[in-house]
Parts: C-alpha cells; sequence; structure tokens
C-alpha cells in the first residue's frame, strides 16, 4: 500500500504505526458506547452518518435527496422520530465515529464483509451489488484509444486508487494474497470522494479505481470515456452499519425493512436513483428542437405565462422559455426527483406557493413565479446588473439558490467575479461535485452534481431569444 501522491517511506511509517494502534478492523476496538434503541426513542432522534453522494444524501432544489436518505427518512416518520443527518467529509473516519457514540447508525452505501462483520452489526441488506473496476479506455474526447484489461489476473498491471478503510481496499489486498501478487494499492486521502476518484480516472489523474455496480449506472452516461465493466466480486450485501451493542436498533430496523411495502419502496428508490433516464433526463439530454410558432402564439398557455410574468415584471416570453426547457409545454412530466407540472416544481416548493399536485397548469405557473420573485429578491443585492442576475436566477430555479450562493463562493475562492455567471460562475457550480470545493469554508449546500445546470441557463436564454425573434 502507498499513500496517494506520496512513495515517501516517512508516510508509510505512519500508516504502519496507525493500523497497529486501531488494529486491523475499521473503528479499533469494540465500543464502550451503550445507547440503544430504547435511549433513542427518549431523545427522539436517530443520528445517522451519510456521506454527501449522488446515490446517500444531496440538496436538490432545497430538499434533500438520496436512495439512503429517503429510505431512513420513511423509517423516522414511521417510528415518529426525527432524522439528523450527520454529513461526513472522511469515509475513513465514519466507523471511528459510530463507535464513539457521535452518530447510530452509518447508511451510506456500505458494504458488508466478514471482516466488518467482526466489530459491527448489519441490518438486513438493503440490496447486493458487485465491486467493479474503472479505468480509462479513452480520452475525455474520445479520440485518443487505450488498452484496458479484461481479467482480474492483470490487476498487477495498474496503479488503483481507493480509500483505506473501504471495502475495495479489502477486496484488493484479498486479491493479492489470493493471487500471490503484489498490487499497487495506491491509499486515497479523505478529503476525495469516491465520485472524485472516478472522475480523477476519467481525467487521467489516477490509472484505475474501483467502485460498486450499482453506483456506475449513475456514472457511466456522465463519464463516457471509462469502463466499469470488469466486476471483482460477487454479488455483496449492502446494509445499515451498527455498533455491536446495539442489538435492538439491529431489530426494529430489520422488521421494519423485512416489511413487504417497505421492500417495494427499496425496489423503488434503487430505480430512482441507480437507474439511467427518466422522462425528464431525456427531454434534457434529447437534441435541441425549437417548438413549431403558430402566428403569434407560442403555446397554449401563453395567456397565463402573460398573467404572471407581468406580476413579476417578466417578460412574459421568458417563462415561456423556462417551461418550454422543463417540460415542452408537456404538464404530465413527472422527473425522477418528483418535480411535476408544466414548471417542474417539486412538491414541498409547489405547496410553499399554494400549489398541490393535481394542479399541474395555472398553479403551477403561478407558483413558479412567486418563486422566481423570491429567488430574484434573495439575489438582488449580491448581483446587481438585472440582466446578469436573470441568469443566476435561471441557474437557481435548476439547482437550488443554496447551490449557486456556493459556486459564488467558490468562485471568489478561485480569485473568479462571482457576480459573471457566463464562464465564471457556472464553471465554480461544476466544481460543486469536488469534495474539496463543496466543503470550502463559507459553502453550506454541500455536494451537487451540476452538469444540468451548467447547460440549463444557456437553453433557457436560446429559446428565449428564439420566440422574441418570432413572437412580438
Amino acid at each position: 500500500m502507498k499513500c496517494f501522491g506520496y512513495r515517501s517511506w516517512v508516510l508509510s511509517l505512519i500508516a504502519c504505526l496507525t493500523f497497529c494502534l486501531y488494529g486491523c478492523q475499521p473503528g479499533g476496538q469494540e465500543s464502550a458506547y451503550h445507547k440503544d434503541w430504547e435511549e433513542i426513542v427518549k431523545r427522539d432522534t436517530l443520528f445517522v452518518l451519510m456521506e454527501n453522494s449522488a446515490s446517500t444524501f444531496y440538496d436538490y432544489q432545497g430538499v434533500s435527496q438520496g436512495f439512503d436518505y429517503e429510505l431512513m427518512k420513511t423509517f423516522c416518520d414511521a417510528q415518529k422520530i426525527e432524522l439528523k443527518v450527520v454529513v461526513m467529509d472522511n469515509v475513513d473516519s465514519m466507523f471511528q465515529k459510530l463507535n464513539k457514540g457521535e452518530a447510530d447508525v452509518i447508511a451510506s452505501n456500505i458494504t458488508q464483509t466478514a471482516t466488518r462483520d467482526q466489530q459491527f452489526l448489519f441490518s438486513t441488506p438493503l440490496y447486493t451489488t458487485k465491486q467493479v473496476l474503472v479505468q480509462r479506455w479513452a480520452d475525455t474526447k474520445l479520440d485518443k484509444k487505450y488498452k484496458v484489461i479484461r481479467d482480474t489476473t492483470e490487476l498487477d498491471s495498474l496503479t488503483i486508487s481507493v480509500h483505506r478503510y473501504t471495502s475495495f481496499y479489502e477486496r484488493l489486498t484479498s486479491l493479492e494474497r489470493t493471487m500471490g501478487k503484489d498490487l499497487d494499492i495506491l491509499e486515497a486521502p479523505g478529503k476525495y470522494s469516491a465520485d472524485d476518484l472516478v472522475r480523477l480516472v476519467a481525467e487521467g489523474k489516477i490509472e484505475a479505481t474501483v467502485t460498486d455496480a450499482s453506483l456506475a449506472g449513475i456514472l457511466v452516461e456522465e463519464y463516457p470515456n471509462l469502463q466499469f465493466d470488469l466486476p471483482i466480486t460477487v454479488p455483496e450485501p449492502i446494509g445499515w452499519v451498527m455498533r455491536k451493542n446495539a442489538s435492538q436498533l439491529k431489530q426494529k430496523l430489520d422488521d421494519w425493512l423485512s416489511n413487504e411495502r417497505v421492500q417495494l419502496l427499496i425496489k423503488n428508490l434503487r430505480k430512482k436513483y441507480f437507474k439511467a433516464n427518466t422522462t425528464h433526463v431525456a427531454l434534457f439530454h434529447a437534441d435541441v428542437i425549437m417548438p413549431k410558432i403558430k402566428g403569434n402564439q407560442i403555446s397554449a398557455f401563453d395567456s397565463l405565462f402573460k398573467k404572471e410574468a407581468a406580476a413579476i415584471n417578466w417578460d412574459w416570453r421568458m417563462l415561456a422559455a423556462l417551461c418550454y426547457q422543463e417540460s415542452n409545454f408537456d404538464p404530465g412530466v413527472v422527473s425522477s426527483h418528483g418535480a411535476f407540472g408544466l414548471m417542474q416544481l417539486m412538491p414541498q416548493t409547489a405547496m410553499k406557493y399554494g400549489c398541490d399536485s393535481t394542479d399541474l397548469v395555472a398553479g403551477n405557473i403561478h407558483a413558479a413565479a412567486q418563486l422566481l420573485k423570491e429567488v430574484d429578491r434573495a439575489l438582488r443585492k449580491r448581483v446587481p446588473n438585472q440582466e446578469e442576475r436573470m441568469k443566476f436566477v435561471l441557474a437557481s430555479y435548476n439547482a437550488g439558490l443554496g447551490h449557486v450562493f456556493d459556486a459564488m463562493v467558490i468562485a471568489r475562492h478561485l480569485n473568479m467575479p462571482d457576480t459573471i455567471w457566463f464562464g465564471q460562475v457556472e464553471n465554480a457550480l461544476l466544481m460543486k461535485s469536488q469534495r474539496e470545493y463543496y466543503t470550502l469554508p463559507g459553502t453550506k449546500s454541500g455536494y451537487c452534481r451540476c452538469q444540468e445546470t451548467y447547460h440549463f441557463v444557456d437553453r433557457v436564454l436560446n429559446f428565449y431569444a428564439y420566440f422574441k425573434k418570432k413572437v412580438k
């Protein structure tokens, strides 16, 4: 094992001493902390460790999302207790924090292994997945091709970067013993998330890493130059992790997870978070098709756009352009996140402005207009120029205002102007999927995969320019 980016024997010595101090098991000695289900009920709160990632926990338009988050939130609601998420910046320290009593459960795509079973309790498996090798078959432009390995017997030809306290590291060291070969395993520092390591492979900054096949389903479209085809394990169980002395909590979780309705919920959540394109994503990735303009009419909803735009001092054609980008003027579209109606509002946002899930047209447009008005007001002092501010408002409508504020913080950190969208803050927004940036002092909204927002603003403005040209 080598330290990521360094070959120094000093750092290797430190790693060895740490290993001896804490033992070969993640988390060190068994916890002396004995709080179990009865104590959790008394305090009325379940503290859960989660990583900020596309599969586990993240913020979308001000609403918490993620497979583990939604499932755990449903459990807590059923038990009438509050869920308190403790976001981890360093995945390597999760087990230590759990044993110290700083949380009750780890819910973060954790693989159940024989080594971990010796020190921790695992819930009934949520699902099973294989570990797969991540390697580059081409550069980012897909011009230059690279040789990829096809069999685990060739793993010693690669330098593979993984975090130490992960099942990936455990599996690679197991393969070393099985094959009788020394693998070139590089220990990745905690400042990089698992998603970051995949990105670094795509950029050619590291040679290879390992991820779960379930997560590969999320990443494969974002990184077309990567190959996720080589499994290095059989299917392994993924579960929630508890201390050894939390048997009551384990029983409570297992009983709930075994319920038929909960199993159906898990199935649906896996489709939502681990499967590729929904209708809304397909609409976004489809070729840009300008709508046919008949006379002086953009859509059947023009009168509603004019009414609501006038109330917030907008050009109604901009509101129409936003709607066309969101739903192609189809009120029946529902996104994977649950956004609905012509303007693709999240249910919580719609309710805030008096729109329920059955009001797909007039109420949807009204609620969207009120949201835009509020976002514009929040940005007015930070981005004084009205024309420039419009771009920030559109980005906030898509990703959420918190992520746009964070992007402005990142822009300042990089000595970029934080009041100019194109080429400046839009580029900073893309960095919100990288742990070293979304954890900067002053950022608050955490992880975000914002590639869609990056293109969203430009698309809406292009539709608006087209509508202005065609309709007066």
